[in-house]
């Protein structure tokens, strides 16, 4: 139940992860029978994160990979991490904020919100964070501002599953040091600890105005490696507006 109210955002289909690692879209309804079978292991799904009747999202995330993922390759990415999440943390509730390791070259940091926010507004306060932490970040979901037709969009893989290349499980983590060092992994009912940011829907929406007045159209020039058109303007004056929940 709480997977479902934290990730689910699109449920009319999902995609399911092949020995390769790649994904086969499956055009059928995701249901909560789904995600037990992806926590025991029985398969691996990945979920869409763009909803087709709003163009918003539940959450946003980094993807922060190595090619070779050593424990020094992994120890450096963790040092990553830890100042996107201080960044992060100035911002938001640490509680809003789920560190994982993805079972195979590194970290997904997810930030969820309630209500749904533009998916364009996600993308941008995101790299936004990345920036004034000075972390080059590989992906920023989501990648597009918008889906349409028959479009799905790029897919994350669930927590919590195996992945099918490495044959490990995704493990959740909480930062002990800023140096990346002596991190330890958590219990899965962490997971039930987690709430999302309550936004403002109405200063999201001004937010959202302000970035397409100010360069109209940057997010649908989307370059063929699927990253998202960035353009000449610097949103870093801009932040999450929230009602912090203590």
């Amino acid at each position: 139940d709480k997977i479902w109210y934290l990730f689910v955002h699109r449920s009319d289909c999902y995609a399911e992860q092949l020995a390769d690692g790649s994904y086969n879209l499956i055009k059928e309804p995701l249901t909560k029978e789904v995600i037990r079978q992806h926590l025991r292991g029985e398969k691996t799904i990945g979920i869409y994160q763009i909803s087709p009747m709003d163009n918003t999202v539940k959450w946003a995330l980094y993807d922060l990979d190595v090619e070779n993922p050593t424990a020094e390759q992994l120890n450096l990415l963790r040092k990553d991490v830890a100042k996107i999440v201080e960044k992060l943390t100035a911002k938001i509730l640490f509680s809003s904020i789920l560190i994982e390791f993805s079972g195979s070259k590194g970290y997904h940091v997810w930030t969820f919100f309630n209500p749904s926010i533009p998916a364009i507004v996600a993308n941008k306060l995101l790299r936004n964070i990345s920036d004034q932490a000075e972390v080059r970040v590989k992906e920023v979901f989501p990648k597009q501002s918008q889906v349409s037709g028959k479009g799905f969009g790029n897919l994350v893989k669930l927590p919590l599953g195996i992945h099918q290349v490495s044959k490990k499980r995704s493990q959740l983590w909480i930062p002990s040091s800023k140096t990346g060092e002596d991190w330890k992994p958590l219990d899965s009912t962490y997971l039930l600890n987690i709430n999302p940011v309550v936004t403002d829907p109405e200063e999201i929406a001004v937010i959202k105005d302000k970035i397409k007045r100010e360069e109209s159209g940057w997010m649908e020039k989307v370059q063929s490696s699927g990253q998202p058109y960035l353009g000449a303007v610097s949103y870093t004056h801009l932040t999450l507006p929230t009602k912090r929940i203590v």
